[in-house]
C-alpha cells in the first residue's frame, strides 16, 4: 500500500518472479521478443532497420536487443539506466526500478556501458537517467 510500487505485485512482477524461478529474467525474455520482432520485419522485406525506445523498460529492451543485432542501423534510446553498478551502489533507488528490469548476477558478466563498443559503426543516441531518487 501507500507509495510502495504496485508493479512488484502486478503481472510483470509475477512474470519476473516466475522467470527468476526458471533461471531466466523477464528482461532477457523481453529482449528476445524485440529481436524476434526484427527478424519478422526482415522476413517481410525490410532492409534498413532502426530502433527507438523511450522509458525505463523499453529503453533496456531496445538497448540490449540493438547491442546484440548488428543489423539495426540506428538506435535512439531515452530513459536508459546509467548502469547496473550505479543501481547496486545506491541506497535509495527510484520506484520505477522494479523486478522486471533486474537480471540476477548481471554485474558478474557485464554492465550497460560495456556494450557501447558493440555499436561501433552504427548510429547510437542514448539519454540515460540516474538510478537514485532525486529530491
Amino acid at each position: 500500500g501507500g507509495d510502495w510500487p504496485s508493479t512488484f505485485f502486478d503481472t510483470e512482477g509475477w512474470f519476473s518472479s516466475v522467470a527468476y524461478c526458471l533461471g531466466e529474467s523477464l528482461l532477457g525474455l523481453r529482449t528476445f521478443d524485440v529481436l524476434r520482432a526484427f527478424d519478422y520485419l526482415r522476413e517481410g522485406g525490410c532492409a534498413k532497420l532502426a530502433l527507438q525506445a523511450e522509458g525505463l523498460q523499453p529503453a533496456l529492451w531496445g538497448y540490449l536487443a540493438a547491442a546484440l543485432d548488428e543489423g539495426i542501423a540506428e538506435t535512439r534510446i531515452e530513459g536508459l539506466l546509467e548502469s547496473y553498478e550505479a543501481l547496486a551502489r545506491t541506497q535509495f533507488y527510484r520506484k520505477d526500478i522494479v523486478p522486471s528490469v533486474i537480471v540476477h548476477g548481471i554485474l558478474r558478466r557485464f554492465d550497460l556501458p560495456d556494450l557501447r563498443p558493440l555499436f561501433d559503426g552504427r548510429l547510437l543516441e542514448v539519454k540515460t537517467v540516474p538510478v537514485a531518487e532525486t529530491a
